[in-house]
């Protein structure tokens, strides 16, 4: 994610998505737009028996290609 920002962040439109890290039972979301990008735990974590393995990242660009 960083290195996309550091490289598409005037072509890159908006992004979100929903995160899970490896020892941790905290969810993250992050939603941005351009440069902004905001970062950080939910209030309501996951779901009992939510698969973390689901995790995504949504981007939308304006003028990057995805492979």
């Amino acid at each position: 994610m960083q290195k996309l920002l550091q490289e598409k962040a005037r072509d890159l439109y908006r992004c979100k998505g929903v995160v899970a890290f490896a020892g941790s039972e905290d969810k993250y979301v992050f939603h941005g737009v351009h440069e902004q990008v905001a970062f950080g735990p939910t209030e309501e974590g996951w779901a009992p028996g939510q698969k973390k393995v689901r995790c995504q990242l949504v981007p939308t660009p304006l003028n990057v290609q995805c492979p």
